[in-house]
């Protein structure tokens, strides 16, 4: 199991998570700076996430969650993209209310911009801005950092929708209404 597992570290692909609920708390606590942050919706439906590229960028995949590891054996018959494949898209289901979706990508093809907190590498790429749908703020986000968000979305994006979220009053839920400039 480790030599795959480290022929699997030294691999040079990136990771891109992204979950199917726009409003759900935990995501939004985990990886949002607790409410602090912002989400960018995708339109899911274009053919960026979906047609295989040479491009070295994945289609989008759903990750699937199971009781059991996968299988990290490779048996006669069987390839290894089945078996990364496995291996990559597998989750405890003790991790299900991600709803996660994955995407992977070469790293040459992006931009490294940095560092973020934990010190990881963070990359950028390019995609059409049809790929864009919206943009939610998180409810604890400054005005300050919407505005700029809002500054940048107004002169790049002008078709993109601008939302904001609230802690809902009557259920441990957010509301994402349209977002009201001050």
């Amino acid at each position: 199991m480790s030599e795959i597992q480290d022929h699997i570290r030294n691999l040079d692909y990136l990771t891109l998570s992204l979950t199917e609920e726009k409003n759900n708390l935990l995501m939004w606590s985990h990886y949002a700076k607790s409410h602090k942050g912002f989400v960018i919706g995708f339109e899911s439906e274009n053919i960026f996430f979906s047609e295989k590229t040479l491009s070295g960028i994945s289609p989008i995949f759903n990750v699937r969650y199971s009781a059991e590891r996968p299988d990290y054996s490779l048996t006669e018959g069987s390839d290894y993209h089945n078996m990364y494949e496995n291996i990559l898209l597998t989750k405890s289901p003790h991790w299900s209310y991600e709803k996660e979706l994955r995407m992977f990508a070469r790293s040459h093809i992006g931009k490294n911009i940095g560092k973020d907190e934990n010190d990881f590498d963070v990359y950028v790429f390019n995609f059409s801005p049809e790929c864009l749908k919206e943009i939610i703020f998180g409810y604890r986000m400054s005005t300050d950092s919407k505005q700029k968000i809002v500054n940048l979305v107004e002169n790049r994006y002008p078709n993109l929708k601008i939302f904001e979220a609230h802690l809902s009053e009557t259920h441990f839920d957010l509301d994402i209404n349209p977002y009201k400039k001050p």
